[in-house]
């Protein structure tokens, strides 16, 4: 739509009422030809409308005769076949039984079995050529040999099992079929069967396995097996028997389900063990994926094989979890179906096409009565959008002039229409426009001004704290650095330090937190700071209450300053403090490599409770000690999550940090704060104040320094 608005008003009125009436006319088109359709199509419903009805009727039954007679073939040939696994999963935990109680008592059994002809089924060992025999491996041989005469009578009792047979960890394997050769290589202990047995081992459960080649017969198997334990309880080898696919494959062909039918078998996996349409020589074909189902009961759907429709019955055999399906091409049994289905159609294209000449006729008369309709509405359109742009035009060289800065300009009104409404409004912004911006002029010189006075306010209140980096620079028994950030332009957070007597051995530390932000929290960060200094010759404690109690006198504002002070001996390392409902300080022990907390009694900040007393504080500085005073500007910090910086990462810092020069910790930790807040706004002011105690004066003499720590 950009190629519009590049037009002129007058072409996009023509453009919008040609657009809006041809849009009218092939609205019009559009329900009279969908009337003719649906007359024309009424006629072949009509016709119609019986035969596709006994035609759906035919295919409803057909499909739930079909479906129903699948269900019964699938749900009796799964249950047959589920009474088979059954017996044979029964057979094999049995002789698991009769194994286990055969090793738990093998001197019960006389470890022989009776001579064999060379006929039928007969007993054969096995020992692997890589397996030395020793007693121990002879023990095995005779106690397996006494499951001759079960095996014998489960191999004779079901003619669905072509082998039964037993393998043992000492290597034996023992077998009750068909004589057969075997590779003298032959390890039972490695094959899968074994190894997926003993990984059941303990559940109770008999493992069928995917179909195979038998090593023995060379035909495709399936095989149940399950293992059995020894005396100790740990596996002793693992039983079993085969059941030999042609078994499957020819009661599946036996069923005979119509021209285009076959059945088949699939294990848990989807994999087909047996299949009517392969041959059951063929490996490579019964390996076969097929979808898997999940099927707890008899399921019949229409389903696809190789692009053509079968009709499908799913049916469960619990046993073994295997699936028997059975499917008919979905085209046997839609045959007749069929072939009315194209009867019907037949009749009905000869309808349509007579009826899609007719549709074609009109569509041609009603395209020459819309090429003369569009000659007439380009002529309308083009007068209408004339006549009403002129005054619209006359309001955009208005505008023009005002754009350009004549605040003059006022419009001509003409109409008392939408237009004319348009044009008062101009003339009445014009004359708005001048008033606005003279205010504008007025408000940005009052902030401008005020703008001045804060900057000169925050240049003051850098002025008051000490500036002096990196203060006593001449010194070597401390080392000291401060910083102040608030929050706008001036803040209440302040520090100081300074000597108290000549000797300048007495340090007073400093910092406190004024409630408010801003200009009064400022003003009242002066007079406090002015205070403290003027009755720093008092102890910590009697300081605060001094402070305190001017404080209260006059403080109509209620706002309130919580404060910690503190007086460092250089000469001794003692440390003597005080604190008004201030964070208390971190401490740093440099024998210990440790950060603590200043612990100091709660009180309540200055100017908020007359007559209070303060209690102080004594500690021990070595040196190598350090003290981090700081405000909660530091540790209630916030960051975008809304999280806090908190005091604990705040002493992780600190330990970081402590080993440098005092300037380069408190940078550092200013660093950390401001990198944790990343684009949260500073809601709070910023103090810190940083000691490292790094021994006495070296201007006194030992015993001067000794006299002073007595």
């Amino acid at each position: 739509m950009n190629w519009l608005k590049r037009l002129g008003f007058a072409r996009r009125m023509t453009v919008l009422i040609l657009g809006t009436s041809l849009a009218a006319v092939a609205v019009i088109l559009s329900v009279s030809f969908y009337e003719l359709n649906r007359v024309a199509n009424a006629a072949l419903t009509t016709n119609t409308e019986l035969g596709e009805t006994a035609s759906l009727h035919s295919r409803e039954a057909l499909v739930t005769r079909a479906e129903a007679d699948l269900a019964l073939i699938a749900n009796s040939q799964a249950n047959l076949y589920n009474a088979t696994l059954t017996r044979i999963q029964d057979d094999v935990q049995n002789m698991a039984l009769f194994l286990t109680e055969l090793y738990a008592n093998p001197h019960l059994f006389s470890g022989e079995i009776p001579p064999q002809t060379g006929t039928g089924p007969l007993a054969q060992f096995h020992l692997p050529s890589s397996v030395v025999v020793t007693d121990e491996v002879e023990a095995d041989r005779r106690t397996i040999a006494n499951a001759y005469w079960l095996f014998r009578k489960v191999l004779a009792a079901n003619p669905a099992i072509s082998a039964v047979y037993v393998g043992t960890e000492q290597g034996w394997m023992f077998r009750f079929m068909e004589p057969t050769y075997l590779d003298p290589a032959y390890d039972p202990r490695i094959r899968d069967w074994y190894l997926d047995a003993l990984a059941l081992q303990g559940t109770g459960d008999v493992l069928w396995t995917d179909i195979y080649v038998d090593a023995f017969t060379g035909g495709l198997i399936n095989s149940a097996v399950m293992a059995f334990n020894g005396p100790d309880g740990n596996p002793a080898g693992v039983v079993g028997v085969d059941m030999l696919l042609e078994y499957i494959l020819s009661d599946l062909h036996a069923l005979n389900i119509g021209y285009s039918g076959f059945s088949f078998l699939l294990n848990e996996d989807g994999h087909v063990i047996a299949d009517t349409r392969f041959d059951p020589d063929d490996p490579v074909e019964q390996l076969l994926d097929w979808p898997t189902y999940q099927v707890d009961q008899i399921d019949v759907r229409l389903h696809s094989f190789n692009g053509s429709p079968y009709y499908l019955a799913m049916a469960p055999l619990p046993a073994s979890g295997w699936l028997l399906g059975i499917a008919v091409s979905y085209g046997e049994i839609m045959a007749d179906a069929t072939a009315m289905d194209a009867d019907i159609k037949a009749h009905s294209d000869v309808a349509i096409a007579a009826i899609e000449g007719q549709i074609q006729r009109t569509l041609w008369v009603f395209g020459v009565l819309l090429f003369a309709m569009f000659g007439l509405i380009i002529a309308l359109a083009s007068w209408a959008a004339h006549t009403l742009s002129r005054p619209l035009l006359s309001l955009a060289q208005g505008a023009a002039q005002v754009g350009a800065g004549d605040l003059n300009t006022q419009i001509a009104v003409e109409s008392s229409d939408e237009v004319g409404m348009v044009a008062v409004s101009f003339n009445q912004m014009t004359t708005a426009l001048k008033r606005h911006i003279a205010d504008l002029a007025e408000a940005v010189e009052e902030r401008t001004r005020i703008s001045s006075d804060l900057a000169i306010a925050t240049e003051i209140q850098n002025d008051i704290l000490p500036n002096v980096i990196p203060p006593f620079s001449g010194r070597s028994d401390l080392d000291i650095a401060a910083l102040m950030q608030p929050a706008k332009e001036v803040g209440g957070d302040f520090y100081d330090f300074f000597f108290i007597d000549q000797e300048q051995t007495k340090l007073a530390l400093v910092i406190a937190d004024v409630s408010g932000k801003s200009v009064p929290a400022a003003l009242l960060m002066v007079i406090a700071k002015t205070l403290i200094k003027n009755n720093s010759e008092k102890p910590p404690a009697d300081l605060l209450k001094t402070v305190n109690a001017i404080l209260c006198e006059e403080n109509y504002s209620s706002m309130f300053v919580t404060t910690f002070y503190a007086v460092l001996d250089l000469a001794t390392g003692e440390f003597s403090c005080a604190s008004a409902g201030h964070t208390s300080p971190l401490i740093y022990r440099q024998n210990s490599n440790t950060v603590g907390f200043v612990e100091l009694p709660k009180a309540p900040p200055l100017g908020v409770i007359p007559g209070r007393d303060y209690q102080q504080q004594e500690l021990a500085l070595q040196p190598g000690d350090a003290v981090l005073l700081y405000t909660d500007g530091v540790s209630e910090a916030f960051n975008p999550e809304q999280q806090l910086f908190g005091t604990e990462r705040l002493a992780a810092d600190l330990l970081a940090t402590v080993g440098g020069p005092a300037t380069v910790v408190v940078d550092q930790i200013r660093a950390q704060v401001h990198e944790f807040a990343g684009t949260e706004p500073q809601s709070d002011d910023i103090a810190l104040l940083y000691v490292n105690y790094l021994g006495a004066h070296p201007s006194r003499t030992p015993a001067q320094v000794a006299a002073a720590h007595e």
